[in-house]
């Protein structure tokens, strides 16, 4: 069951959806809504979802992620696709305690597909793909002449089989990755290009600040790789 609530109004629409994506498809394009998942859930919610406004998605108690590893917990959410991109993205993104996992064999179909240069902030979601397949990634984006900043505390990516973040052909962008306290496991044995890292990108003359603190990071090559070697890079890593 999902509620939607408007943030900054005094009605409260309590309508219910079985789909995280008729919720928002719901809300219009009123930027800054909040999509709050609640209740006990007895299946996944199989519908990818079409984000085309900035909004906010969390959960209740009971609808939260319950465990600190892939594989459901009964009664928890989870959205799992079967095909295509699990979440379109033509929005800014908020997401707090959410199960993802793209159930996908398509090459190229990822957690979220980014082409509009929004931002993109994730706390306490478990991110992945039910089998690695190539050129997978959790998020992707390949928009020129753009800023946007992806942000990830306390999230668990796996079964990717390229990248956490890959960016191609996106030239001229100021571009800036936090991860706080994240870690993964099986990321990148399918992957064209270098294989296996958390950030990836073929971004001509763009400006790239990747921050990345208090993680665990199981890779099949590097933690960060600049596909063409130019523009401006900053890594910023501790602990």
């Amino acid at each position: 069951e999902i509620s939607l609530g408007l943030v900054g109004s005094e009605m409260c629409i309590r309508d219910r959806f079985s789909t995280l994506n008729s919720a928002i498809a719901d809300s219009g394009t009123g930027n800054g809504d909040t999509i709050n998942i609640t209740g006990t859930w007895t299946g996944d919610d199989t519908t990818a979802v079409t984000w085309n406004h900035s909004l906010t998605v969390t959960t209740d108690s009971e609808s939260k992620v319950q465990q600190p590893h892939s594989g459901r917990t009964g009664g928890s959410y989870r959205l799992r696709p079967t095909s295509g991109h699990a979440i379109t993205v033509s929005g800014d993104v908020t997401m707090k305690g959410v199960d993802v996992q793209n159930a996908s064999t398509g090459v190229s179909d990822e957690v979220f597909r980014s082409n509009n240069g929004n931002d993109i902030t994730l706390t306490r979601c478990i991110l992945g793909f039910a089998s690695e397949v190539d050129q997978q990634d959790i998020v992707y984006s390949d928009l020129d002449s753009a800023s946007w900043a992806y942000s990830f505390e306390s999230c668990i990516f796996y079964n990717v089989g390229r990248t956490v973040v890959d960016f191609y052909d996106a030239d001229s962008n100021t571009i800036t990755i936090n991860f706080n306290s994240c870690s993964s496991f099986n990321i990148g044995n399918q992957g064209a290009r270098a294989n296996g890292c958390w950030v990836g990108g073929y971004s001509a003359n763009s400006t790239v600040t990747i921050n990345m603190f208090n993680c665990l990071c199981h890779v099949l090559d590097w933690c960060v790789v600049n596909y063409n070697t130019d523009g401006t890079w900053t890594l910023n890593a501790d602990y």
